[in-house]
């Protein structure tokens, strides 16, 4: 958790110096931290997803999903909301 918790910290503390390097490299510290965290996960709880859930429960205690429908009011917010996602800005690339 710890482990983690520091790949974390360097992705963030980095984050600002990644901004001088080309897309093509972010992209590719964004994916070797990434995967660095997965594998860091997958060797303190193995394979199994039932693991890994337990685990995140055992720290947190519950789940607290949403109920469905309460997520989104009405159908004009739906619809909305669904515009937003799919027509909204691109972001924009300062590199």
């Amino acid at each position: 958790m710890v482990l983690v918790g520091a790949l974390m910290m360097i992705y963030v503390l980095f984050g600002g110096w990644c901004n001088h390097l080309d897309p093509d490299r972010q992209g590719h510290l964004l994916l070797i931290t990434s995967l660095a965290m997965v594998l860091v996960v997958l060797r303190h709880f193995g394979p199994e997803p039932d693991a890994v859930i337990g685990g995140a429960l055992s720290v947190t205690g519950s789940v607290a999903l949403p109920a469905i429908g309460t997520t989104v009011p009405d159908g004009v917010s739906a619809v909305s909301l669904g515009l937003a996602f799919a027509l909204g800005q691109p972001a924009s690339r300062t590199c």
